[in-house]
Parts: structure tokens; C-alpha cells; sequence
């Protein structure tokens, strides 16, 4: 049976574009987002063939500049490694990453011919929030090759817009160490934990019982979002752990201007 490309769990909105503005110091510029969709099909013959289902919905900037495309790179780099099943693969290609993943299951169904399930590797994104000085970019994923159950993961990163780079933690707040108390103290909260109780004693798995912030933080108009995926600090039934704060209660804490 030829697979069919079904509904994607995570897609946000159909193809869309948005046209934000970034200001400096001594000029106005446009910055155009748009969803490119990448398919198994626009690469493959997968009328007379079973192919791996891929759908890659990935928000690109539409400029022409460094730094435009600089943050283009950084985004297909990380579709290409969630798409990437080989160890120490390199690939920085699209369209390589999802002949590859392809090529995994078209081998495994060739062996295993009445065995192997379809594959799936399903990506969406959004520009959750930009102003002058940064863009906060979702990148949310599905994948599966087998198993019990598939793959979620949520990406959030963050891009210097003077620059085009990502944002990481020790950059994008002043104080680190300040940062993550705070953070403990509404995660505690939010999640009625006793403040003199262990961080893990309600049923979390922070390493060696110690709170840590989580490796995705983000924004949204309102929020500063911090997610941990399946696994991080929780059991995978447990699903996602997410915090959500206000974003003008914690403005201070940050290098970046975070708020409109």
C-alpha cells in the first residue's frame, strides 16, 4: 500500500507569510518570513513506490542579506539533523537528509518486507515572536522508526538579529545563576513543590536532585516559555514539562531586549 501524507500533528497554520520590521540605528528594514514545504514526493516517484512519510515545514526568511541568511542555515541545519538517522552524519541538504531517511526505510522494508510500519518524520515551525533586537523560532518534530511509540521533540531558539546567530543562555540573560533561582522559585510554584523539599521530591528526575534550566527557552507576545521535552526531567508518559512566565515580570533579567 502506497503511504499517504496524513494530517501533521503539529502543523501550526497552512502556508502563511509575515513581515515584521527590524529598526537600527540608521535604517529600516524588512524581514519577510515564509513556510518552505519540503515532501518525500517533490524528490521522489512515490506513486509506484512505498515511501517514508517526510513532510518538512520550515519558516525561512525571504531576504537576500547575511544575516537573513545566516539564520536560514542555522534552521536547515536543524531540520537536517532531525531528519539525519547516521551516526556523524554532515548533511546540511534538505533534500539529501530526506533521500537518506528515505533510503533507511525503503532498506528495512526490502528485508523485512511484512514487518516494517511506515516511517514518519514531521516537522512545523513558527516565529513565535520578534521584535528589533531578536526572533524567537518553534520548531516542532515527530519521528518514527519503529518502536513502541515515536518521537516529540520541541526546538525554541532565539537569533540576534544584528547578527543572524542563535541566542544561547549565558548570552541572552545577565546573570545566569540569578536567572535559574527565580526560575526554581516559579517552577516550585507552578508545581507544588515544597521550597524545602528536593526539587525531584514530587516525582521529577532532575540530575542529582538539583534544579536546572531547560535547554529550549523562548517567547511568545506575553511569555517567556521554558520546555523540557519527553525524558529530560519526567517519564515519557508524562509527556512535556512546560513553564510559562510573564514576560514583563522578568524583562530585567535579560541582555536582550524581550519585550515589543
Amino acid at each position: 500500500m502506497i503511504n499517504k501524507f496524513p494530517y501533521f500533528p503539529f502543523r501550526i497554520t497552512t502556508l502563511w507569510a509575515l513581515i515584521f520590521m527590524y529598526a537600527s540605528c540608521s535604517k529600516r528594514e524588512e524581514f519577510v518570513f515564509e513556510k518552505q514545504i519540503f515532501e518525500t514526493a517533490t524528490y521522489l516517484d512515490c506513486n509506484t513506490v512505498d515511501c517514508a512519510i517526510i513532510e518538512i515545514r520550515l519558516v525561512q526568511l525571504l531576504n537576500d542579506n547575511e544575516v537573513s541568511n545566516q539564520i536560514n542555515r542555522t534552521l536547515e541545519t536543524k531540520a537536517c539533523e532531525f531528519l539525519n538517522v547516521e551516526e556523524n552524519s554532515t548533511t546540511t541538504s534538505i533534500e539529501t537528509a530526506m533521500i537518506s531517511f528515505n533510503k533507511l526505510y525503503t532498506d528495512i522494508v526490502e528485508a523485512f518486507p511484512e514487518e516494517t510500519p511506515p516511517y514518519e518524520a514531521l516537522l512545523d515551525s513558527e516565529v513565535q515572536f520578534q521584535n528589533a533586537q531578536l526572533a524567537s523560532v518553534l520548531l516542532n518534530t515527530y519521528s518514527f522508526t519503529g518502536g513502541a511509540h515515536g518521537n516529540t521533540t520541541t526546538m525554541l531558539l532565539n537569533f540576534d538579529l544584528s547578527t543572524g546567530r542563535l541566542i544561547f543562555i549565558d548570552n541572552l540573560v545577565k546573570d545566569t545563576k540569578a536567572f535559574s533561582q527565580y526560575v526554581e522559585k516559579k517552577f516550585r510554584s507552578t508545581y507544588t513543590i515544597p521550597s524545602q523539599k528536593g526539587i525531584n521530591s514530587t516525582g521529577f528526575s532532575f540530575d542529582n536532585d538539583q534544579f536546572s534550566l531547560p535547554d529550549h527557552i523562548g517567547f511568545t507576545d506575553n511569555e517567556i516559555i521554558l520546555h523540557y521535552n519527553h525524558y529530560e526531567i519526567s517519564p515519557y508518559a508524562d509527556g512535556p514539562v512546560v513553564l510559562k512566565i510573564d514576560k514583563a515580570e522578568a524583562a530585567d533579567y535579560f541582555d536582550f531586549n524581550i519585550l515589543e
